[in-house]
Order: structure tokens, then C-alpha cells, then sequence
């Protein structure tokens, strides 16, 4: 019975941990006849939970969804310093664009920033408005973030906005290589703000592009190789000549605007640029994949931001179980060159030590043809077991203890290629030299950047980088500490006793460097709908449905006829005053879901709105 029906303190509470832990509404629902044994045995029904979630929801966003927004990402700064929000206006003082970071994210940039993936996504949000993702590699080559943006368009201006934006919290730097899925927007914001940056493209949007346009497997098996092959520039030139020949595409679009991008994707010409082993915005889509774990397209923006939070604690934690592994563990050596093998343990971290080691296998089917001498530097030429149709040199100058193979591993990804360990076996080398191990991919990855930074004059950026690190440090204290009740409490005592006398040291002040003021008082407004690029799902076409008996509007009744059904708009014309007939217009008082009030104009014979 309704009466009857009620949601005590305690279920609320429950509610709320369980939607603050990514489960959606109708799994709460069904948590909880699991815990009661059914759902006769809840004291609520689904609706009473819609409608009790629905009210919380309206109840935070009260003064505007951006407002909120805005608000919830500004008092992070209270936790974190050197969190940033900015944001622009659109017309009538709308939210235009939104750039957020904080300060772990900003401590990441500064250590793997080399190479930086970003990409836009649509459907996370109530607007429809695109997701920009900025994202990159740790020293465990898994995914991080460096900071996202929600924009008005998909335009130049939008762009260069957002780039200018990150630039600044960034402290200037810039990326060596920007991988994108190619977008012409995209490509002349790049060119003007990161002007140093080599713009790489997807790899898996070339490939997928490829298989929309020439429809012929055996063309993108070639064109694969195309990509990855390890050819030199005129090989490639050759081969790529052969396919568009064997294949007839001599006349083809595509292949021609395709191969004049060819510096942007093609490996003969990108050899020699680092990137991490980061060739597609994968990462990206990965982080789109684990949004919809939180995300629905009918989240407003509070909803989004809160849950773009959760995700990054989320990758942020795994960052955290690889160091633990790194750190304690050991893994088995197992290769023949042992003494190389464990100086790589100790140095790499275990992801990259398992890519390490590959190399070092290899070294069993390598076969040195012959060196030669030129000074201090030598030239070993090697080629595979039963391969001998691709040799490659390498060359080792006693001097600078510098190595270099052609092959070009080391120049993309920052490993040893296994021609180089070859070349190590045959100068009896026991430790891997210092000039062949990458920083980034080390232990220690992060441990070094302060007295760098410290180095360069720069005192704002010195404060990024001595906050990441010590927020990193005590993230490993901090689980160390939650062991137990005794480490738990010597964490706590030292933590208090620490800030006291720190306090008493200094004072810092809030540099979070926000657009605006920090306060609850913010007169923005909530950003308009935008569609997205490209064709609609469904038919375009208008059916004839239910219409408002008192003025022939679509919807449902007299008392209520909904428009703007994804929306979440309804006009509300139970008084006669609220609607009037001009011709075939109706003006009728609209309500978003947010309670903003507009009158707009409906024309029946067209069935389209007119703000």
C-alpha cells in the first residue's frame, strides 16, 4: 500500500554509497529484493527510488547545472591546490568550453608528457556536447590522464581554446608527438599551439578507414604493412607504389589524400620520433569504454565531472598495485645472458622489463656477420637465423658509450632492441649502460623530476612537481599506514605533527589559478544541445503523434505535451495565458528539466521549434 511505502535513513544512506560506487539505479533496485528476498519484501517500490534519486539530483543542481558543475570542481581545490578549472561563456552567458586538471594530473604531465593522446567523444552527457580526453603512458604503459575538456563545438576556435588552456596549466610545455584520429579541426588547433609537436595519426582509424573505403582485405593486410613496416623512406616509396599499382588505385581519392599524409602515419617517416609504443588513440577509447561503466548520455554535468572522478581513482589505483609489484616482487630470470637480465630487473619496471626481456631472447637467433672499425666507433652488422634478407647495422662508439641500430627500437619506444643486446654479448658487457635505459620507463620514473625542475628557475613549476611527488609518496604511506591499527595510528600522529610544523614554517596560499574567482555565486548558464557530427541513427521524419487537444500540440494530453523527448523539455500549458495561436505558430512556455523558463514557437505544419 502507499501509505506503507517508505525509504527509512538507512535505505537513503545505503542509496547513496551504492550510486557514488558507479551502480545505476535499477541495479540498486534490484540489490536490494536480493537483500530482502524479493521484491515483495521492499518497503518501496522501483518509482519510489526513481523518484527519491530524481529528487536529490534536482536538489544539487538547484541554482544550474553548469553552476554545479563549476562549483564541485572549484572546491577541489580545498584538497588540492593546484586544481584548475576554466571556462568560457557562449551566447547570453551560457557555458561556452570547460578545461579541468588537478594537481596529480599536472605531476604526471611533467613526467610523461612527451607523448600526449586526446581525442572527443559524444554521448556522455545530457548536451550532446564533445568530451575531450587528454591522456598518455606512465612507466608501466598503462593509461593516464592529464586532464579533460567539454566543448561548445567541434570547431578551430574550440580547440585552440581548449589547447591554450592545457598549455597554460601545463606550464608551457609541449608534447613531441600528438596522436589524433585526424580530425581537420583538430589538426590546425595543433598546428598553432603546439607548433613544435609532430601530429601523429591513428594507426586503427587509418586501418578502419581503409577497410570503409577500398572494401578489399587483401589491400588492408598491405596497407597494415605499409604502417608498421620497418622500410627506410625509398622502400617504402617502392612498395607503396607496388600496392596502389597491383591494386589499381592509381585514381582513387582516398589513397591520394591518405598518402599525403604519409609523414603523419607511415613508420619509414615517423622512425625517429619517440612515442612510447603510443601509435593509436586506443587509450582513449579504453577510457571511453570504462565511462560507461558510470556514464549515461542523460548525465548532467555535475553527474559527469563526479563521475569522471571515479574513473580516474580507478586508473589511478591500478598505477598504484603495478608500483607495489614493481617494487616488492622479483621476477624469475630465465635467458641465457643472466647478468643483463637481472641489471634490467632492477632497473625497469615489470611491464617493461617483460618487453626488455623479449629482447634479450632474441639474442639466441642472432648472428653477427661481421665489424668494422672507424676510430672509436665500431659497426656490427646482424641478421637473424635463417632471415638473411634483412640485416641490420649497429653502431657502438667507445667513446660516449653511445649505441645506435637501425632497426630504430630505441629511437620509438625507448628499449634496447635485441640487436643492441647482441652487440653487448659480444663486448662481454655484465650491466646494462647508462645511456641505454630510458628514465621513463625506470622505478624510479618519478623520483628525480624536483632537483630537474629545481634546476630550471622555475618556481611555479617546481611547486607542481614537489606536490605530485609528495602526493605520490604518501599515497604509498597512506596503504602502508591502513594495514593495521598500530601503523594506522603512527601514520595519523605523524601526518598531525607534521602539519603543525609546517604550518608554522610557511604559508600557502591558493595558486589554482581558476578563470574566475572561487564562490558558490556563479552567473553561468547551462549549455545548449548541439548535435553531433554525422547522420542521425534513426529516420529523420516526423510522425504524427498524440496532440494537446486545447492547441494541437504534440504530446500526451491537455494538461501536459512533451517536446524535445531526449531532451528531458516539457511545456506546461494547463493556463490559457501560457499558450497563443498565430497562424500555424503556437507559443507555448517551456521548462527544461532544469526549471529554466523559455517561450518558444511551435509550427504545426513543419513540426519544428523556433526559440
Amino acid at each position: 500500500m502507499a501509505p506503507h511505502r517508505k525509504l527509512t535513513d538507512g535505505d537513503k544512506a545505503h542509496i547513496h554509497s551504492m550510486h557514488e560506487a558507479g551502480f545505476q539505479t535499477t541495479q540498486i533496485m534490484g540489490f536490494f529484493a536480493h537483500l530482502c528476498g524479493g521484491y515483495r519484501n521492499v518497503n518501496f517500490i522501483r518509482k519510489d527510488l526513481y523518484n527519491y534519486m530524481d529528487d536529490v539530483r534536482q536538489s544539487r543542481i538547484v541554482e544550474g547545472d553548469a553552476a554545479a558543475a563549476i562549483n564541485y570542481l572549484k572546491g577541489k581545490t580545498e584538497m588540492d591546490p593546484l586544481a584548475v578549472v576554466k571556462y568560457s561563456y557562449c551566447a547570453e552567458k551560457h557555458l561556452g568550453n570547460l578545461f579541468w586538471s588537478d594537481g596529480h594530473m599536472q605531476y604526471d604531465y611533467e613526467c610523461f608528457g612527451d607523448v600526449l593522446a586526446f581525442d572527443s567523444t559524444y554521448k556522455k552527457n545530457l548536451y550532446n556536447r564533445p568530451l575531450v580526453i587528454f591522456s598518455g603512458t606512465n612507466h608501466h604503459r598503462q593509461t593516464i590522464m592529464f586532464g579533460f575538456g567539454l566543448l561548445e563545438d567541434e570547431k578551430i576556435p574550440s580547440y585552440k581554446w581548449l589547447l591554450g588552456c592545457f598549455l597554460e596549466v601545463m606550464q608551457s610545455k609541449e608534447p613531441k608527438v600528438v596522436v589524433t584520429d585526424g580530425d581537420k579541426s583538430m589538426k590546425e588547433a595543433i598546428r598553432s599551439e603546439f607548433p613544435n609537436a609532430t601530429h601523429r595519426l591513428c594507426s586503427w582509424h587509418l586501418a578502419r578507414n581503409a577497410l570503409q573505403k577500398i572494401k578489399d582485405s587483401d589491400f588492408c593486410a598491405a596497407f597494415k604493412t605499409a604502417v608498421y613496416g620497418h622500410f627506410d623512406v625509398k622502400e617504402f616509396e617502392d612498395y607503396w607504389a607496388e600496392v596502389v599499382r597491383s591494386f589499381g588505385l592509381e585514381d582513387n581519392d582516398w589513397i591520394a589524400s591518405t598518402y599525403e599524409k604519409k609523414e603523419q602515419w607511415a613508420h619509414a617517416y615517423l622512425c625517429d620520433k619517440f612515442c612510447a609504443g603510443l601509435r593509436t588513440t586506443s587509450r582513449c577509447e579504453g577510457i571511453n569504454s570504462s565511462l560507461k561503466k558510470f556514464i549515461k548520455s542523460g548525465n548532467c554535468l555535475l553527474e559527469l565531472v563526479e563521475n569522471l572522478d571515479r574513473v580516474v581513482k580507478d586508473y589511478r589505483n591500478n598505477e598504484f598495485i603495478a608500483d607495489y609489484k614493481s617494487l616488492y616482487t622479483d621476477p624469475v630470470l630465465t635467458t641465457g645472458l643472466e647478468s643483463l637480465e637481472r641489471s634490467a630487473s632492477k632497473l625497469y619496471t615489470r611491464e617493461i622489463f617483460f618487453e626488455v626481456k623479449k629482447q634479450i631472447e632474441s639474442v639466441g637467433g642472432m648472428i653477427v656477420l661481421h665489424k668494422d672499425r672507424f676510430g672509436s666507433t665500431e659497426k656490427f652488422m646482424l641478421r637473424k637465423f635463417r632471415k638473411p634478407h634483412r640485416v641490420h647495422a649497429v653502431l657502438y662508439d667507445r667513446g660516449s658509450d653511445k649505441f645506435e641500430c637501425s632497426c630504430k627500437l630505441w629511437n620509438t619506444v625507448g628499449i634496447p632492441c635485441g640487436h643492441i643486446f647482441c652487440v653487448l654479448k659480444e663486448l662481454d658487457v655484465e650491466e646494462l649502460p647508462d645511456r641505454l635505459v630510458l628514465k621513463r620507463w625506470c622505478k624510479d620514473a618519478k623520483s628525480d623530476r624536483i632537483s630537474t625542475i629545481e634546476v630550471q628557475s622555475d618556481p611555479d613549476r617546481a611547486i607542481h612537481v614537489r606536490y605530485g611527488a609528495l602526493w605520490a609518496a604518501c599515497s604509498k604511506m597512506c596503504f602502508l599506514g591502513a594495514q593495521g591499527s598500530e601503523t594506522y595510528k603512527k601514520v595519523v600522529n605523524v601526518v598531525a605533527k607534521t602539519s603543525n610544523e609546517l604550518e608554522s614554517m610557511c604559508y600557502i596560499g591558493n595558486k589554482g589559478g581558476q578563470a574566475h574567482p572561487a564562490g558558490n555565486d556563479i552567473d553561468i548558464g547551462n549549455p545548449h544541445i548541439i548535435r553531433s557530427k554525422g547522420a542521425p541513427r534513426g529516420s529523420t521524419h516526423v510522425k504524427n503523434g498524440r496532440r494537446c487537444r486545447r492547441n494541437q500540440f504534440p504530446g500526451r494530453g491537455e494538461a501536459t505535451a512533451v517536446a524535445g523527448k531526449g531532451a528531458g523539455i516539457h511545456s506546461i500549458c494547463n493556463n490559457a495565458n501560457q499558450c497563443g495561436v498565430v497562424g500555424n505558430e503556437v507559443k507555448v512556455i517551456m521548462f527544461t528539466a532544469h526549471l529554466e523558463r523559455h517561450l518558444v514557437l511551435f509550427d504545426r505544419d513543419f513540426a519544428e521549434f523556433f526559440a
